[in-house]
């Protein structure tokens, strides 16, 4: 019963996403039982958003706060976005690849990506550390959850008990891959989907980013 019930609700996780990001109106119950329309929301509707807490930037266990480190979620979004602006005008295609990476068949919310990037890369010289039952780097929460995003480490060709770590502005930019090209084209619009890739230093830990109510249900978090 129990896996039945998980795979109902992945599969009605996956559709609700699809619906959302292809702009299809879709009408969720509320708590007060009336339905709620929502829309693909603009970048100021979403800075908004980490203004008033709608939308926070979420580090993992053992990972340093945002606050110890003298930022906001509005911070990383505004830095994210600008930094996706950066990328877009210089079409830099400088990226190779190493490990060989992946990308998967579940949408998720692009620009949630690059807030958790933002927060990685904050981290410099700090370890990352993944166990041998995988890791949550760094996810978003959201009033609208298909929106949530999240980063996840997991061990690659290594015993079952052995652990692994790279520093975590390299898982940052093992990310950018991902962001970069998992990609499908839709209505003259670029859909992303998630994926995985390895810091260039370490191929035993491997990058994943993607949708947080899908993965956190495939990976056990």
């Amino acid at each position: 019963m129990t896996s039945f019930l998980h795979s109902v609700r992945g599969a009605f996780l996956l559709a609700a996403l699809f619906a959302f990001l292809f702009n299809v109106s879709l009408a969720l119950p509320q708590a007060d039982g009336t339905p709620k329309d929502f829309k693909l929301l603009t970048k100021a509707e979403i800075i908004h958003s980490a203004e008033v807490g709608d939308l926070e930037i979420v580090p993992g266990p053992g990972l340093p706060s945002l606050e110890s480190l003298n930022l906001t979620s509005r911070d990383l979004v505004v830095r994210a976005f600008e930094r996706m602006e950066r990328i877009k005008e210089s079409h830099d295609d400088s990226l190779e690849k190493r490990y060989t990476p992946t990308c998967d068949n579940v949408l998720m919310y692009g620009e949630g990506g690059w807030f958790c990037f933002e927060y990685l890369l904050s981290l410099g010289q700090a370890n990352c550390i993944v166990p041998p039952w995988g890791a949550r780097f760094c996810h978003t929460n959201y009033s609208v959850y298909v929106y949530e995003v999240a980063w996840y480490g997991a061990t690659n060709g290594l015993g079952p008990n052995d652990w692994t770590q790279s520093k975590c502005h390299e898982v940052a930019n093992a990310g950018i891959w991902i962001l970069h090209n998992c990609h499908t084209p839709y209505g003259g619009a670029q859909m992303q989907h998630g994926g995985t890739e390895a810091p260039w230093n370490n191929q035993n830990l491997v990058v994943r980013i993607g949708h947080k109510g899908w993965w956190d249900n495939q990976l056990g978090f």
